[in-house]
C-alpha cells in the first residue's frame, strides 16, 4: 500500500533501499511507493532536497547522502548504470585510456561509448559523460567474443580493451594528440 511522503515514510523508504544495498534511486521508484499528486509530492521532494536529506543526482535520479553503501571508487559507475540502466553502454574514450596509460593525463570525467544518445551529466558525485557511438546489442556480442569488451563485476559496467579504446579516441576524434604524445615519450621521442 502506497504511504504519503513525509519525513517518516522517506526515512523508511530510504531505510529499505539501505537494507538492499542501494544509495540511488529513481523518481519513478519513488512514485511507486509514495501516494499522492505528482505536483504535491514533487514540492516535498523539493523541501527534503533543500534540507539535505536527499541529493539530486540528475533529473529524476537521487541519493542517500548518508547511506554506507555508496563507495567513492565506484559511486560514477552506480551513477552511469542508474542513468543509462536500459541502454548498452561501455567504459570507454578519455577516462579508459588513462587507466590503460594510453594518455598520461587523468580526465576530470568519466567517459562511457552508448548506444544511446550523447550527454554529459554534471552530477554532485561527478561528471559522467555518454558518447554516441556505433553500438548495438548485437555488436555487443561480437565485441565480447572478439576480446574488446570485458565485464567488470566490482564496477559493474563493461570495458574496451586497449586496443578498442584506441579506435573509440580516434573515430570519435578526441585525445587523439594525447594518445600521440603518449607513444612518443615511450619510444624517448618526447622532451
Amino acid at each position: 500500500m502506497k504511504k504519503p511522503l513525509s519525513l517518516k515514510t522517506l526515512l523508511e523508504f530510504m531505510d529499505i533501499l539501505e537494507k538492499e544495498g542501494d544509495w540511488l534511486w529513481t523518481d519513478t521508484l519513488m512514485r511507486t511507493y509514495f501516494s499522492g499528486r505528482k505536483d504535491t509530492f514533487y514540492k516535498k521532494l523539493k523541501k527534503f532536497i533543500d534540507a539535505g536529506l536527499i541529493v539530486r543526482v540528475a533529473k529524476g535520479v537521487y541519493a542517500n547522502p548518508r547511506s554506507k553503501n555508496r563507495n567513492p571508487f565506484t559511486q560514477l559507475y552506480d551513477i552511469a548504470n542508474i542513468l543509462r540502466g536500459r541502454e548498452f553502454f561501455y567504459h570507454s574514450l578519455e577516462s579508459r585510456a588513462s587507466e590503460l596509460s594510453l594518455i598520461s593525463q587523468v580526465p576530470n570525467r568519466l567517459t562511457f561509448v552508448t548506444e544511446g544518445r550523447s550527454y554529459t551529466y554534471k552530477t554532485p558525485f561527478g561528471i559522467v559523460e555518454f558518447v554516441h557511438g556505433d553500438i548495438n546489442r548485437e555488436k555487443a556480442k561480437e565485441f565480447l567474443e572478439k576480446g574488446l569488451i570485458v565485464w567488470n563485476a566490482k564496477k559493474k559496467v563493461f570495458e574496451a580493451s586497449p586496443d578498442l579504446t584506441e579506435r573509440d579516441l580516434k573515430k570519435h576524434r578526441r585525445s587523439i594528440d594525447l594518445l600521440e604524445e603518449q607513444r612518443w615519450k615511450e619510444q624517448g621521442l618526447y622532451f
